[in-house]
Protein backbone atom coordinates (compact mmCIF):
# COMPACT_ATOMS: atom_id res chain seq x y z
CA UNK A 1 0.00 0.00 0.00
CA UNK A 2 1.11 3.55 -0.69
CA UNK A 3 0.52 6.28 1.87
CA UNK A 4 0.83 10.02 1.25
CA UNK A 5 1.40 12.11 4.34
CA UNK A 6 0.37 15.75 4.02
CA UNK A 7 1.33 18.46 6.53
CA UNK A 8 -1.48 20.12 8.47
CA UNK A 9 -0.18 23.56 7.44
CA UNK A 10 1.28 23.44 3.93
CA UNK A 11 4.27 25.73 3.44
CA UNK A 12 6.25 26.78 0.38
CA UNK A 13 10.00 26.25 0.33
CA UNK A 14 12.91 27.37 -1.80
CA UNK A 15 14.69 24.32 -3.21
CA UNK A 16 18.43 24.45 -3.90
CA UNK A 17 21.10 21.84 -4.64
CA UNK A 18 22.76 20.55 -1.48
CA UNK A 19 26.12 21.62 -2.99
CA UNK A 20 25.05 25.26 -2.46
CA UNK A 21 25.31 24.87 1.31
CA UNK A 22 28.67 26.19 2.54
CA UNK A 23 28.12 25.87 6.29
CA UNK A 24 25.45 24.20 8.33
CA UNK A 25 24.59 23.48 11.94
CA UNK A 26 21.25 21.84 12.72
CA UNK A 27 18.64 23.94 10.88
CA UNK A 28 20.91 26.95 10.30
CA UNK A 29 23.18 27.29 7.29
CA UNK A 30 24.81 29.65 4.81
CA UNK A 31 24.84 29.98 1.04
CA UNK A 32 26.36 32.47 -1.38
CA UNK A 33 23.85 34.60 -3.29
CA UNK A 34 24.89 36.07 -6.64
CA UNK A 35 24.59 39.82 -7.22
CA UNK A 36 24.45 39.81 -11.02
CA UNK A 37 24.77 43.60 -11.33
CA UNK A 38 28.06 43.75 -9.45
CA UNK A 39 29.15 40.19 -10.35
CA UNK A 40 29.90 39.42 -6.72
CA UNK A 41 28.57 37.05 -4.07
CA UNK A 42 27.38 37.63 -0.55
CA UNK A 43 27.08 35.12 2.23
CA UNK A 44 23.51 34.70 3.44
CA UNK A 45 22.14 32.89 6.49
CA UNK A 46 19.32 30.44 5.73
CA UNK A 47 17.00 28.23 7.72
CA UNK A 48 16.85 24.69 6.41
CA UNK A 49 13.57 22.79 6.53
CA UNK A 50 14.63 19.36 5.26
CA UNK A 51 16.93 17.46 2.92
CA UNK A 52 15.68 15.18 0.17
CA UNK A 53 17.88 13.33 -2.29
CA UNK A 54 20.48 15.93 -3.41
CA UNK A 55 18.28 18.95 -2.68
CA UNK A 56 17.72 21.18 0.31
CA UNK A 57 14.38 22.79 1.19
CA UNK A 58 14.95 26.26 2.64
CA UNK A 59 12.22 27.90 4.70
CA UNK A 60 13.76 31.38 5.14
CA UNK A 61 16.69 33.43 3.95
CA UNK A 62 16.28 33.32 0.17
CA UNK A 63 13.41 35.76 -0.23
CA UNK A 64 14.13 38.04 -3.21
CA UNK A 65 17.26 36.09 -4.21
CA UNK A 66 17.54 35.15 -7.89
CA UNK A 67 20.54 32.80 -7.84
CA UNK A 68 22.79 30.97 -5.41
CA UNK A 69 26.22 29.55 -6.13
CA UNK A 70 25.98 25.83 -6.94
CA UNK A 71 29.59 25.04 -7.85
CA UNK A 72 32.82 26.19 -6.24
CA UNK A 73 31.15 27.73 -3.18
CA UNK A 74 33.80 26.42 -0.73
CA UNK A 75 36.44 28.47 -2.58
CA UNK A 76 34.60 31.80 -2.28
CA UNK A 77 34.32 34.43 0.43
CA UNK A 78 31.87 37.25 0.98
CA UNK A 79 32.33 39.81 -1.83
CA UNK A 80 34.22 37.49 -4.19
CA UNK A 81 33.95 38.40 -7.87
CA UNK A 82 32.24 35.70 -9.94
CA UNK A 83 31.20 35.04 -13.49
CA UNK A 84 27.85 33.32 -13.93
CA UNK A 85 28.01 30.39 -16.35
CA UNK A 86 24.74 28.83 -17.47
Amino acid sequence: AKVDIQPANPQSYFVIPVESLIEGDAAQGFVFAVDENRQTVRKLPIRMAYLFERHLAVSTGLEGIGQVVTEGAPYLSDGSIVQVVN
